[in-house]
């Protein structure tokens, strides 16, 4: 009778994983990805008040290039390239060329590599640790949990073990990560929108920082993407 119950308890955490693995293998995209076009527009609390960074990207797989248009608070628009494994920077208002320093230039190179390895925003090779049932954090977002392994871009914190949240729908509702700049992360999904080959083209999230159950805002950000696999705008490649 035990061995009957363990193999028992076995094929039902063998069933429970290969559900945790469809909820998350239905956000994977369809296709492979070798261009993106986003834009991208973040509000960050800033004490009392707020501040908004305006991103346009180009990203170009195959080339291994990116451009990116950046509106920053104090600073205009910048223009960041990279290309052939080199990063210029130019603030686009004053034409004026600015050198890049070198946690820029690997942060761009984390953001090629990142975007295409983390197509959306949940990791395309990952290990499904535990489906956890139903939970919630902070009273911002409830649903069924499924805990993962993987490892990301130093550019979202090198942080390995995920936790995703899930609705009644299986839409995506909400994150958890705990990454050494910013400490337990939240994010509370309003809107995971994707086309018939699951890829995300409309994504809107808040961000928020724990400290046990507490929460304290940190940043609204929309993801759109324009278009993907369409050929790159090589114009926008050449300063």
């Amino acid at each position: 009778m035990k061995r009957f119950l363990l193999v028992f308890s076995l094929l039902v955490s063998l069933a429970a994983a290969q559900d945790c693995a469809t909820l998350l293998d239905s956000l994977q995209p369809q296709v492979d990805l070798e261009t993106l076009e986003q834009r991208i527009t973040t509000t960050v609390a800033t004490g009392e008040g707020s501040s908004e960074i305006a991103i346009y990207q180009l990203l170009d797989r195959p080339g291994a290039r990116i451009y990116q248009e950046m509106t920053l608070p104090g600073m205009g628009e910048v223009v960041l390239r990279y290309v052939n494994g080199a990063a210029t920077m130019e603030v686009a208002s004053a034409g004026m060329q600015l050198p890049v320093p070198p946690a820029l230039a690997e942060q761009l190179e984390a953001t090629l590599d990142g975007a295409f390895s983390q197509q959306g925003f949940v990791p395309s090779d990952y290990e499904v640790v535990s489906c956890d049932g139903t939970q919630s954090y902070g009273g911002l977002v409830e649903g069924e949990q499924v805990t993962v392994n993987a490892t990301l871009p130093e550019a979202a914190g090198g942080a390995t073990e995920l936790r995703f949240l899930f609705g009644p729908d299986d839409a995506l509702v909400g994150s958890y990560l705990d990454v050494p700049q910013m400490g337990p992360s939240l994010m509370v999904f309003d809107t995971y929108d994707l086309d018939a080959s699951g890829v995300p083209l409309n994504v809107r999230f808040t961000m928020y920082q724990l400290d046990g159950d507490t929460p304290t805002l940190f940043s609204t950000t929309e993801v759109e993407t324009l278009t993907y696999n369409t050929p790159a705008d090589e114009s926008l490649f050449t300063p």
